[in-house]
């Protein structure tokens, strides 16, 4: 009786399931890729040197780009994984339901067959003694007699003025300055980007700028510098009636942590 299998179906319908979520993440990985390119923040592309500031967060272009690539290299590699195996297993269910079908036949070909005859009883004696062979071996006489090894000289000339040896390595560059966290917190100040605020009055934009212009020269030594003190306690104006504001969340949380990273600095 033969008997019905399911295995084909069954990789065949775990294989277009493995083909479409992988399909998805692929698409991801794309949109992602495209995301470590130019990173965004809040729908507008951000620029090297830029910050995005908003819901307590602060992250800058390169973290954004790291963000990005990271996660578009797992949906990618994970995504392609999953096209590759739905793509196998789509492949081997007709041919794992051709070998069940040629297994079931043999099956039942051998069942046909009648039964093969029962092999002759043994010798009361016992087997026959098989023939012993004892190997060969050379005489001495006949053995090749070993080759000297070949000897090599190598000769070396000393150099006797030390000023015209070659160097021993590759001379290294010096390593560049690594700047200073004022510097740091400067070139973050340059490229500080606030969100506009929507439902309520936000920070008049004028007095911000000119507050981060003057911690920024304090930083660099072109101005007075502004204590932690200043910068974590700022109260700005309220924006003009039809003026756009910054947010005042994302104003206030961006200058606690610059104070907080002077006072650690």
């Amino acid at each position: 009786m033969a008997r019905y299998s399911s295995g084909g179906d069954t990789r065949r319908g775990l294989g277009a399931m493995g083909l479409a979520i992988g399909a998805f993440l692929l698409l991801g990985g794309g949109c992602a890729a495209a995301d470590s390119e130019s990173p965004r923040c809040g729908g507008e592309s951000m620029k090297p040197g830029d910050a995005c500031v908003g819901g307590g967060a602060y992250d800058g272009y390169e973290e954004k780009r790291e963000q990005a690539g990271q996660a578009s290299y797992w949906l990618l590699r994970v995504g392609g994984g999953l096209v590759l195996a739905g793509g196998t297993a789509l492949a081997v269910g007709p041919v794992a339901d051709a070998a069940g079908s040629l297994r079931s036949a043999a099956r039942r070909r051998s069942r046909a067959r009648p039964a093969p005859p029962s092999p002759a009883s043994p010798s009361p004696l016992g087997p026959a003694p098989a023939a012993t062979r004892r190997p060969v071996r050379p005489s001495p006489a006949a053995r090749p007699a070993p080759r000297p090894a070949a000897r090599t000289t190598v000769r070396t000339t000393a150099n006797p003025n030390p000023a015209t040896r070659p160097a021993r390595g590759p001379v290294r560059p010096a390593p560049p300055r690594t700047p200073t966290l004022q510097e740091q917190l400067a070139g973050e100040l340059a490229g500080v980007r606030f969100p506009a605020s929507r439902l309520q009055p936000g920070y008049d934009q004028a007095e911000v700028d000119a507050f981060l212009a003057r911690i920024r020269a304090g930083l660099l030594g072109t101005g007075p510098a502004v204590s932690p003190a200043r910068i974590g306690g700022a109260v700005f104006g309220t924006a003009g009636h039809r003026q756009a504001g910054y947010d005042r969340h994302a104003v206030t949380a961006f200058l606690t942590a610059l104070a907080g990273s002077l006072r650690t600095g």
